[in-house]
């Protein structure tokens, strides 16, 4: 059985088009190219962040919706009579692709890096005795279910 809710009945591919930055305008619907063609709609585009919002259409997250960076148009396709953005507009979604791929260097003075690295190493030496001291997981010598879909109630309890 399906983790995932689908549509066997989808339309296919060659009835969209693929994502491209001119398709990013309110109101457009598209859908995600995943396994299951996952429908949506495109509900804002926010320049100050380089993000648009898409609403999920269908299957278990109805109604829910991410922020996805500009540049993941690509990873979905749109309704093939879908609006476009002017050319000019196309062109400040580039510039924004552009601007947000570029690095971000946050200088941090040396010693709060050296303060913030000394809690970082107490904190994960507390961890380390709590997991030593308490964890019933552990204590059992057990491994890690890495290739299960369920994971370890004791894992949990801890």
């Amino acid at each position: 059985m399906p983790i995932h809710q689908s549509d066997p009945n989808r339309r296919p591919d060659s009835d969209f088009i693929p994502g491209e930055l001119a398709l990013l305008a309110a109101g457009n619907r598209c859908r995600l190219l995943d396994g299951r063609r996952t429908p949506g709609v495109i509900e804002s585009v926010d320049d100050k962040a380089g993000f648009f919002r898409w609403r999920i259409g269908a299957f278990e997250d109805e109604g829910k919706s991410w922020d996805v960076p500009i540049e993941d148009v690509r990873r979905y396709q749109f309704e093939m009579e879908s609006p476009r953005v002017s050319s000019a507009r196309a062109v400040t979604l580039q510039r924004l692709v552009e601007q947000f791929s570029e690095g971000l260097v946050v200088e941090v003075p040396s010693e709060v890096r050296a303060a913030t690295a000394a809690r970082l190493r107490k904190q994960e030496q507390l961890a380390g005795e709590w997991l030593k001291a308490n964890s019933s997981f552990l204590a059992r010598n057990r491994e890690l279910p890495l290739r299960s879909r369920q994971g370890s109630t004791e894992l949990a309890d801890d």
